[in-house]
């Protein structure tokens, strides 16, 4: 696969063309990119003796493992999941389709809007969409 020049690799990235130069000689000197003067430059191959799985990490000690840099999880979560179990599992046993939403979930979240105040949320009937559907579209005979 051709790579972009030192020059647009640096520009696209809004770094300095050293570092696009260094990173590429870092990549020439592990045999992972073959270059040219004039031609470009293209991925390549791992030479003989890095053939084995950590052929693209020759210097795994070096490196940060992002892949799996997640935090861990907050603190009384396990203990949240533990109780809402039953209720999820009760959520298994329907169809799980709701275009509007769990209706629990609606109920506890319109709770929690009026215990602050909040006015409730328009009803589906007061939408002007609702209101200007002619009934045979939403009432089958």
């Amino acid at each position: 696969m051709r790579l972009p020049s030192e020059r647009e690799l640096a520009a696209a990235t809004r770094t300095s063309r050293t570092l696009a130069t260094a990173a590429y000689d870092r990549l020439r000197d592990e045999g992972l990119l073959a270059s040219r003067r004039g031609a470009g430059s293209w991925t390549a191959l791992p030479g003989p003796g890095q053939a084995d799985g950590d052929a693209f990490l020759p210097n795994r000690e070096s490196l940060l493992d992002l892949a799996h840099a997640a935090p861990s999880a907050p603190a009384g979560l396990a203990a949240a999941a533990e109780a809402v179990r039953p209720a999820f599992a009760a959520q298994l046993a329907d169809h799980g389709y709701h275009p509007q939403g769990v209706p629990e979930l609606r109920r506890r979240i319109a709770a929690r809007f009026a215990t602050r105040g909040w006015p409730p949320p328009r009803t589906r009937s007061s939408s002007p969409t609702a209101r200007s559907m002619p009934s045979r579209w939403c009432c089958a005979p």
